[in-house]
């Protein structure tokens, strides 16, 4: 009890001993002292720090304020602080809680309590101050510790360590407050506080006055780094801002006066300089804010825009550079300083720039307005800019267009100084490396002198050791090596004698080795001269001089020069292989950047770059004069195997070619360059950029420099006149031969005319070229120019027919025909026909001007290339007149390429060019190639011309094809692309065009039309004239028929085939005449009146009943009879039909239905077949053969019942019947506004494009200017064209860049030409790829690209293979292979297909580049484009629809998306949406219809489809996906990998499978969540569990009220498991309405069960027995309960999460209503509820009714009512009667009884006095402990006044009663 008693009042004491102040004020500060003890803590605590030997807290031995008594109730865990918060407070206490409470308990024994421990006035007790991060500690340590008071954990009780300390009941009296973190507080985490733990700043100037503060320095979170300890110094006031200091010196921080730098140091006085940019200290900046970097690259297209595809600026040791973007263009790359200026100053730098001239540079920005352009190209440039006081933004910005880059391509800057960031600098700056300030005061430092480094600190610099050395600007000495032949050069005298010369050797400056074998050679006095270069002679002076003009020398030792013969030229040229002499040759400069030998220096026998710091630059600048078109020739060695370096050469200001070293072995360089007549300027510069410790064998050598055409020189040789061109003997130039005349080949020197029907149409061409065939001279020589005799031209088709064509018709003037795209190729063309003169920007020469020629193919580079400008005309007579067409060859266009043509092996050379005729002088021809080396052979008039002479000159040029195809019904066309593509794949440069025209067709006459007779009526019969072809094949001519003609002229059961009739005067089959058809022995019903002629429409309910109508029937449109069924009610189309012997039917259709809705044929009520749930288009032909002779019934029905605004359509085309009658005495007119040109046919057709119904046999072609699609009545007219008339294509890849082109629409509906103009954009690739030396790469299996690497994925992520189609990155453009009838058609992977059904303006889908459309349709149309792809991974299908271009969306259009045979939800709105579907792995196929109604007339509709993505692919990009919700990735190469049963992942990008928690289950892969069990079922594992089990037995709590109306409580009980024993019940009930069910009510039924035709495992299957289809219809059970008033009716058995397919999104499931009926064993079969049927089908959910007494519960007591018989002799009868229906009602029973009563009365008057026993005592026991507890209150408020740990009462004497000592 004493003990007791003691440890509460110790715990008292504390609660007054330290309470916690609730300020923030800093306890003043004193040296190391103690805070002074309390008189009875003398024994526990110094006065002042002591060594002492501490039991605990040793820590603190050698300097403490607690003595050994304290730290040794520390380690027995009996002090005051553990009594109190620790002992009987806290249980489970982990090591780091023990450790922070004994932390807590020594704070006393710190040598520093002083300053966060103070005693106070109170009676007992201290101030203590806690830091805030020490309670954090604290409560994170100690979380998981039991507070025995409320049984939870500290984390649970208190959500931060400030709770803790000031909330906690035990902790309250102790540390009611937390104060912020600072170091006057306790944390025995942190060090003590030295001088190196705070700082000084200045404040802000108020009144040019500041202060100088300073400040504890804290963490990255604000943390104190500190406890205790030293002192803050005091601050510095009311100091003056404006102190400015003068360069050299600088204001130490809180100083008044401006002191000069020591020596090494500088300083500009108040400002800042960078000079040296250290990439691993990244971008510079000052303290205060004033100066800050920044750098990025941005897009200028894009508004513009921060890209990720180019770089910024760059640090680079001796400078900055504006990064690398040699393969981006139209970027910008900024450099950006914010910089604050407290007085007006300068900004200066040095910089320079290498990059194309005139379109990319440097631009410096002082502001929104000031901006100077930085020209600084070779050396580095000053450049220095005012700027006044206050807040600017410096840019630095290096800008590039849109083509090209040269050079560098960069801009560099090595030094930069801003004056006026503050008005003194606070330090001074270290020198940096390779300089040195000797004195004090220094703005600068000098760099040492050659072989002196600077010393340390560097104050002065030090010689070098003999064997080192070191170049200017250098840090660090470098050993010399030995020297080699390497080190020293010879150096030659000029010729002072005939022949002789001196020769000495020196070492090459500077000398940077050591000579210790004397390797240099000895003098050599008296040698050969060096011989002469070609061009120039040995002179009377013993010196080389250059030849005369027109003469010519090999050189040598030659003492003359020669005449050059005729026809050759004496160019003359300079040649530089020796550099002797102290001066540059006139015209030569150099110089050099951060070097010691002023630039390139001169060796005998070559140049170099010379040496310098680490970081150098040199150039080599030649100024040349050309007389005539010449070249530049140089040979150099790049030798930097070590370093970074470049060397490049500039001709003018374009680079010619940059090299690179990076570290590669030496490079060879040379460079020859073609240079035009005039002044020009040759540069050539090295930079070392990036070197190695050891450098000095980095340079460029150059051998040799020649420059041929030069206006000062010698000839070294005769060049011989250009083809085309001639010269006298001696001349120093050539001349060309002008058009119509040409070089004579005999070698004269002149110029020679063209025989006839030759020409030369330029200048210089060295041979004539022969006339095409249909074109000539006229008879004239000397021609320039071919006639084509007005284009037009005669040939045979036979013999006795002889056709003409005129082609002026398609000939333009104004414009060419194009541009007319290649999709195979990728290129753009221009051509024109019979003439050569345009007048627009078409075809264009490199220079701009207009090219002279018939066809041009457009360049990326805006230019074209000239593919024939000789033209020549062929015909070749077709077998069928549908196949006439003409042939205009264009030869002799541009020459092509060395590395494009290559001739055949088997190719003849008169084969050589195309349509090479002639009709004039053969003779002639053979004359003028007499004295060529031409073999020259005839055959029917055609001249073949074969030699390699002329195969060099003429045969590798380009040539073109235009062949005109006759088409009556294309106007006059547009040329356009084969199928293969324009360019011969097979035979390069040679070009192939189609065009279908009515030109293409011959002028008509006599021979086009022929006449026939109509049939015998009433004795007369008319001869009637037709054109041959209808309609007729000719054009312009005779155009009219001859007038019919009447002549005087007697049926037979005869069976004619199609297109026949039975000519009512022969009696025989005659070909039905245009304008008709006839089926022969059957009808066709394809134009649907509202008379139905033949048929009848009618409605079946469910129940087999007729009615006449109803909704959605079939009713007739035109061109379909269609059903647009919405009811339960089945359509039905009926036809009876005689057929008078076997024949057959066929019938068209196109189907829009899913789900259980099927579309069935029959045939005298026998189902033939039936389509159900499946998408069906265009003109399916069903075929029903060998149908017997009698009279049929057929019947087509269609029985769809949703109405969910989805489409369900029935259409059907047409209906063919054979073999129903004989042949007809006529043919049947073509309905509406069709047509037929031909005899003899079975049907007719609309007017294709661009032609409109004139009569039943002719369409007339749309005039100039209109247009018609297929089927229009009416040509229109075209609206003017604008930019929406045309797609945007693009272009191959070169040089980052791709050029745009615009193709027109086709069908093109406009008129004129606003083609927009082609654009130069960035390189795109499609998703998973990358631009790689301007192809579209992606990365290895398994890895994605970003930021320039092939990545692995990360966990949670996967890399998929990706397709992109559609878009406007490359290969993404779709080819359509063909043009399909059948949907499902297969043709490959990604082979895209299209097709159209209907009244089409187009044969399908327009594929037009970025993006495709449904084509423009004029009435009924479906089209459709599809392609199949197979998935190697789970993915996802990507598209934008774009459903409002052109239309609103209303009912009569529509465009439906299916994955395979599963329409997918596409919501209608008028406006482009993106969707996205998830797509299983495996082989799918993905289909687009847009399909509209007959109401919907222009044409104007269309659908838009782009950005096609599809994930999972079998190829294609690598892409990086987050795994969705239901998968897992451990990433790296690891796919997307599904979560198996049982486990689920909850979210997205997850990197494990979660199993199931207990209760909860997950049946298949892929789950995002996991299911509860329903109720009355349990999982059937603990955790991860894949399915729920039931014992079918069920359990409900309810209440029942007993006689006296008091509720009482009741569990009623259900048990299913005899119904289990029972096999798979199965009902037909719905099989009339497609739909059968079987089920299994307690066990699912297994995949092996017979019954089973799910085979999965399910309680319910549901089957559609017209597709032998099964779908699970619920495989998870719950036990529903009836509401408390039903509640022993029965219950429900619900069975969900059946199959989703053809639910839209819902899954199936089916609800069983168990109905209590005794009596019914085991069960009355189960029956669908019919009342709940139609809204119930439509969600999914299929509602049964089943009777049995196993619905009812079993009973108990309060159901059952007993009723006891009469004692008769002893024994009476028991019997039971239940109240409710229910089993186990017990069976009655006899028991024995007697005739006593019991007093219950008595009885109740007994217990009631037990009661009140029991009571009392209670209520005593009360008493007592509440006596007891105030006595120990009294006790402890005894203890608390004493002041002592316990009090102890003396003993009583017993007898007395008084106190006993």
């Amino acid at each position: 009890m004493t003990r007791h008693r003691s440890a509460m009042m110790g715990a008292h004491w504390l609660a007054l001993l330290i309470v916690a102040i609730v300020c923030f004020e800093t306890v003043g500060r004193t040296n190391a002292a103690c805070v002074t003890p309390r008189p009875a803590d003398s024994s526990l605590f110094f006065t002042t720090p002591q060594n002492a030997t501490l039991e605990a807290c040793q820590g603190y031995s050698s300097n403490t304020c607690c003595r050994p008594a304290w730290t040794a109730q520390v380690a027995a865990g009996n002090d005051s602080i553990h009594t109190a918060v620790v002992t009987g407070v806290l249980t489970n206490m982990s090591t780091s809680c023990a450790k922070l409470y004994d932390d807590l308990a020594c704070l006393f024994c710190s040598p520093n309590t002083n300053e966060f421990i103070k005693r106070i006035n109170a009676p007992v007790g201290y101030e203590v101050l806690l830091c805030h991060s020490f309670c954090v500690k604290l409560r994170d340590a100690c979380q998981d510790a039991i507070v025995l008071e409320t049984n939870r954990t500290v984390g649970e009780e208190y959500p931060d360590g400030k709770d803790l300390c000031m909330s906690a009941p035990w902790y309250t009296p102790f540390f009611p407050e937390v104060v912020s973190d600072h170091p006057e507080c306790f944390n025995p985490e942190i060090p003590e506080c030295t001088t190196a733990d705070y700082e000084g700043h200045y404040t802000v100037c108020v009144n040019n006055r500041r202060d100088y503060v300073y400040t504890w320095k804290v963490t990255e979170d604000g943390e104190p780094i500190c406890s205790g300890g030293v002192k803050l110094p005091p601050n510095k006031r009311n100091l003056p801002c404006d102190i400015a200091c003068q360069p050299g010196q600088y204001l130490p921080p809180g100083a008044s006066a401006c002191v000069p730098c020591e020596p090494g140091t500088f300083s500009i006085g108040g400002g800042v300089r960078y000079e040296h940019w250290n990439a691993t200290q990244g971008w510079p900046s000052k303290e205060d804010g004033s100066i800050t970097f920044s750098t990025y690259c941005q897009d200028t297209r894009v508004n513009p825009a921060v890209s990720k595809n180019c770089s910024g600026w760059e640090l680079q040791g001796e400078y900055v550079s504006s990064g690398d973007n040699y393969a981006n263009h139209n970027i910008e790359s900024v450099l950006e300083v914010d910089a604050m200026l407290v007085e007006a100053a300068n900004v200066s730098f040095y910089a320079r720039v290498d990059s194309e001239v005139g379109y990319d540079g440097l631009r410096f920005e002082l502001s929104a307005t000031e901006k100077h352009t930085i020209t600084a190209r070779g050396e580095f440039k000053y450049f220095s800019y005012r700027l006044p006081k206050g807040p600017h933004t410096l840019r630095w910005v290096y800008y590039k267009d849109s083509i090209r880059s040269s050079g560098e391509d960069r801009a560099y800057i090595s030094s930069l100084e801003i004056d006026g960031t503050s008005f003194a600098d606070d330090s001074c700056t270290t020198c940096p490396p390779g300089t040195y300030a000797p004195d004090e005061g220094q703005s600068e430092c000098v760099l040492c002198d050659f072989n002196q480094i600077p010393d340390s600190p560097p104050t002065s610099c030090k010689a070098c050791d003999p064997d080192q050395y070191a170049i200017p600007g250098t840090a660090v000495c470098l050993p010399r090596e030995i020297c080699t032949e390497e080190d020293y050069e010879a150096e030659y005298s000029e010729c002072r004698a005939p022949g002789v010369r001196d020769l000495t050797y020196q070492w090459i400056p500077p000398q940077i080795c050591i000579d210790t074998n004397n390797i240099k050679p000895a003098d050599q006095i008296g040698i050969p001269c060096e011989p002469c270069v070609p061009g120039q002679y040995r002179g009377s002076n013993f010196k080389c001089q250059y030849c005369p003009d027109g003469r010519t020398s090999n050189g040598g030792e030659a003492a003359s020069c020669t005449p050059c013969p005729a026809n050759t030229e004496a160019v003359k040229s300079q040649i530089h292989e020796t550099f002797i002499g102290s001066e540059w040759p006139t015209g030569w400069e150099t110089g050099c950047d951060h070097c010691d030998t002023n630039g390139f220096r001169r060796h005998y026998h070559s140049l170099d770059s010379g040496d310098g710091a680490a970081l150098f630059f040199s150039w080599l600048s030649i100024n040349q004069s050309f007389y005539t078109d010449g070249q530049f020739s140089l040979q150099a060695t790049l030798e930097c195997p070590n370093s970074d370096c470049n060397f490049a050469v500039w001709i003018d200001d374009t680079v010619t070619g940059i090299w690179f070293s990076q570290g590669k072995a030496d490079q060879q360089i040379n460079v020859t360059q073609p240079i035009p007549a005039g002044q020009h300027t040759f540069y050539i510069d090295f930079s070392r950029w990036n070197p190695s410790e050891s450098h000095n064998a980095t340079r460029v050598v150059i051998h040799s420099i020649q420059m041929v055409g030069t206006t000062e020189g010698g000839a070294a040789n005769c060049r011989a006149c250009p083809p085309g061109a001639i010269s006298a003997e001696g001349s120093t130039s050539c001349n060309v031969c002008g058009p119509g005349t040409f070089p004579d080949p005999s070698g004269t020197g002149r110029c020679k005319v063209c025989p006839v029907d030759t020409i030369t149409d330029r200048p210089g061409m060295e041979a004539c070229i022969p006339c095409g065939n249909g074109t000539s001279t006229n008879g004239r020589v000397g021609a320039s120019e071919c006639t084509t005799n007005g284009c037009v031209f005669t040939a045979d088709l036979t013999p006795d027919w002889p056709v003409t064509f005129n082609l002026s018709r398609l000939a333009r003037y104004d414009s060419m025909w194009g541009p007319i795209f290649d999709p195979v190729n990728r290129q753009s063309y221009f051509l024109n026909v019979c003439t050569r003169d345009h007048a627009n920007s078409t075809c264009r020469n490199t220079d701009g001007s207009i090219m002279d020629t018939f066809a041009c193919q457009i360049t990326a580079q805006h230019a074209s290339k000239d593919l024939g400008r000789i033209m020549s005309f062929a015909y070749i007579p077709p077998q069928n007149l549908e196949e006439e067409r003409v042939i205009l060859s264009y030869s002799y266009g541009k020459q092509c390429e060395q590395d494009t043509w290559s001739r055949s092996e088997e190719e003849e050379p008169s084969n050589t060019y195309i349509g090479l005729r002639t009709g004039g002088d053969i003779q002639a021809i053979k004359e003028f190639y007499e004295t060529a080396p031409v073999t020259i052979t005839e055959q029917e008039g055609e001249v073949s011309l074969s030699s390699s002479y002329l195969e060099q000159r003429f045969r590798p040029m380009r040539a073109t094809n235009v062949t005109i195809i006759c088409d009556p019904t294309a106007g006059l066309g547009y040329p356009q692309a084969p199928p293969e593509g324009i360019e011969d794949p097979f035979a390069l440069c040679r070009y192939e065009f189609l065009w279908y025209s009515i030109y293409g067709c011959h002028i008509c006459t006599e021979n086009d039309y022929d006449y026939r007779y109509t049939a015998c009526e009433n004795g007369l019969r008319t001869k009637k004239y037709y054109w041959k072809f209808s309609p007729r094949r000719c054009v312009d001519g005779v155009t009219e028929l001859p007038a019919d003609v009447f002549e005087a002229c007697s049926p037979s059961t005869v069976v004619c085939g199609d297109g026949e009739y039975i000519s009512p005067k022969l009696g025989n089959c005659t070909t039905c005449p245009p304008g008709n058809f006839s089926i022969g022995s059957g009808e066709r019903t394809e134009w649907w009146s509202q008379d139905l002629k033949g048929f009848t429409v009618y409605c079946e309910t469910d129940k087999q009943v007729i009615k006449p109508t109803c909704s959605g029937s079939w009713v007739p449109e035109g061109r379909t009879i269609t059903a647009k069924g919405n009811l339960i009610d089945t359509t039905v189309l009926q036809a009876e039909r005689n057929f008078i012997s076997e024949g057959s039917v066929t019938f068209d259709f196109s189907l829009f239905t899913e789900k259980e809705e099927p579309f069935t044929f029959l045939i005298d009520d026998k189902v033939i077949v039936s389509y159900n749930h499946t998408t069906i288009l265009g003109h399916q032909v069903y075929v029903r053969a060998s149908i017997s002779k009698g009279t049929h019934v057929f019947k087509w029905k269609f029985s769809p019942f949703y109405s969910d605004n989805k489409p369900r359509i029935a259409m059907i085309w047409s209906i063919l019947f054979r073999g129903t009658q004989y042949s007809e005495a006529f043919c049947t007119p073509c309905p509406g506004n069709t047509v037929q040109e031909q005899p003899g046919s079975a049907n007719c057709h609309v007017c294709p494009r661009n032609s409109v119904y004139s009569s039943p046999t002719q369409c007339t072609t749309c005039a100039d200017n209109t247009f018609a699609l297929p089927g229009d009545t009416m040509c229109r007219t075209m609206a003017p064209c604008a930019a929406d008339d045309y797609y945007q294509v693009y272009g191959t890849c070169q040089n980052g860049q791709r050029s745009t082109y615009w193709l027109p629409k086709q069908p093109k509906i406009c008129s004129g030409d606003a083609t927009p103009t082609p654009l130069q954009v960035a390189c795109e690739c499609p998703k998973g790829y990358y631009i790689q030396d301007d192809k579209c790469v992606t990365c290895p299996a398994g890895k994605y690209h970003e930021n320039g690497r092939c990545l692995s994925a990360e966990p949670g992520a996967a890399v998929v293979k990706v397709r992109e189609w559609l878009s406007s990155a490359a290969d993404t453009e779709v080819t359509v292979t063909s043009i399909v009838r059948d949907t499902k058609r297969d043709s490959g992977d990604h082979v895209w297909d299209t097709g159209c059904t209907g009244d089409c303006g187009t044969e399908g889908w327009r594929i037009m580049g970025a993006y495709a459309d449904s084509g423009p349709h004029y009435d009924t149309a479906i089209s459709w484009l599809s392609f199949h792809s197979t998935l190697e991974t789970d993915g996802e299908i990507l598209f934008t629809i774009d459903v409002s271009t052109h239309h609103p969306v209303g009912p009569d259009i529509s465009l439906e998306f299916y994955i395979d045979d599963m329409v997918m939800n596409v919501p209608r709105q008028p406006n482009a949406q993106h969707l996205s579907f998830v797509v299983k792995a495996g082989r799918h196929r993905f289909l687009w219809i847009h399909r509209q109604a007959s109401q919907a007339i222009n044409g104007d509709y269309v659908t838009r489809l782009s950005n096609v993505v599809l994930t999972g692919t079998t190829d294609g990009g690598m892409v990086k996906i987050s795994c969705p919700a239901g998968y897992f990735s451990v990433g790296n190469t690891a796919p997307c990998t599904p979560c198996a049963p049982g486990y689920y992942a909850p979210t997205s990008r997850s990197t494990q499978c979660v199993p199931c928690p207990h209760g909860t289950f997950a049946a298949g892969e892929t789950s995002s969540e996991c299911l509860r069990c329903g109720t009355g079922t349990v999982p059937n594992k603990e955790e991860a569990a894949t399915t729920c089990l039931t014992t079918c037995k069920f359990d409900v709590n309810s209440t029942v009220k007993n006689a006296e109306g008091v509720s009482l409580p009741v569990t009623y009980h259900w048990d299913l498991t005899p119904l289990s024993k029972v096999p798979p019940l199965s009902s037909d009930a719905m099989e009339k309405l497609g739909m059968k069910f079987t089920m299994q009510l307690c066990d699912k039924m297994t995949p092996a069960q017979q019954a089973n035709g799910c085979k999965q495992p399910t309680f319910v299957c549901e089957e559609e027995p017209a597709n032998h289809e099964f779908f699970p219809a619920g495989s998870l059970l719950s036990f529903d309960q009836n509401p408390p008033e039903k509640l022993t009716d029965g219950f429900m058995l619900t069975y969900s999460h059946g199959s989703s397919k053809d639910c839209e999104g819902r899954e199936r499931r089916s609800i069983i209503e168990m109905k209590c009926r005794i009596g019914a064993t085991p069960y009355t079969m189960f029956k669908l509820d019919y009342e709940h049927y139609e809204s119930a089908a439509r969600a999914c959910e299929f509602r049964f009714i089943m009777e049995t007494e196993y619905a009812c519960p079993f009973c108990t007591d309060q159901d059952i009512k007993v009723i006891h018989s009469e004692c008769v002799e002893g024994s009476r009868e028991i019997k039971y009667e239940t109240k409710i229906p229910c089993l186990g009602v017990p069976k009655s029973r006899t028991e024995s009884c007697s005739n006593i009563e019991v007093n219950e009365f008595a009885i109740l008057v007994i217990a009631g006095a037990v009661v009140a026993a029991f009571g009392v005592l209670i209520a005593m026991a009360i008493f007592f402990w509440n006596k007891k507890r105030q006595m120990a209150q009294k006790y402890d408020l005894l203890v608390a006044e004493s002041g002592s740990n316990s009090v102890e009462m003396q003993d009583l004497d017993q007898e007395t009663g008084t106190a006993v000592n």
